[in-house]
């Protein structure tokens, strides 16, 4: 039997749902106070076929939404053919198939980047890191950069900005916490990504002086 109080439960629980997940979507699923005192003489009955009517797409909603996907084999087989970088693949593949914590994807593909650009610049006995090494490696001005990218100055200093950039907004969070959020889609282009900045890191040139 549906009742006020079995209604005003799964109301508290929808406001539970938006106080965690913050998405205000979700109010539209709850039974409004005018529905109950239309439907209050047959509780049993209209507000049990209203109520249902409420339930099973927000069931939808919240699966599509919030209940990480099963990656297919194919979808796995075209990610691995589609990573070129061997290193990359073997740390990173692996982890966008588990069921969650796909900061580790990031972990991993910025310190594969790292080694690349440490390989690259023949910086491995280094004990740079981070923003350091980038900044070593990769410099705007001709006179002190390592890795050249490009002959024209202001193209120089926009390959420096954008590798500093990715070091410090996705490498340093990945790094030093667990509390860098994503999803598998964002893992898995992330990854993708990476991977094309190591094929330009193989392309750049070494400044020998």
């Amino acid at each position: 039997m549906i009742d006020v109080i079995f209604i005003q439960q799964y109301n508290r629980v929808i406001d539970d749902i938006i106080e965690i997940t913050k998405d205000n979507f979700i109010d539209r699923y709850k039974i409004q106070q005018s529905m109950i005192n239309t439907y209050s003489y047959c509780f049993t009955g209209c507000l049990k076929k209203e109520l249902t009517a409420f339930i099973k797409p927000f069931k939808r909603y919240l699966e599509k939404k919030y209940v990480p996907k099963k990656i297919s084999s194919e979808q796995i087989s075209n990610l691995y053919d589609s990573i070129t970088d061997v290193d990359l693949k073997e740390r990173c593949v692996d982890l966008i198939t588990a069921d969650d914590h796909y900061d580790r994807v990031f972990n991993q593909a910025t310190q594969v980047l790292e080694n690349c650009i440490k390989t690259k610049a023949k910086l491995l006995d280094t004990k740079l890191i981070g923003m350091s090494l980038v900044s070593k490696a990769i410099h705007s001005k001709f006179d002190q950069t390592i890795l050249v990218f490009s002959s024209d100055e202001s193209e120089q200093e926009a390959w420096a900005a954008l590798f500093k950039g990715i070091i410090g907004v996705y490498r340093n969070p990945s790094h030093h916490g667990s509390k860098f959020e994503c999803t598998r889609e964002d893992a898995i282009k992330f990854c993708s990504y990476v991977d094309l900045l190591i094929k330009e890191l193989n392309k750049c040139s070494v400044n020998e002086k």
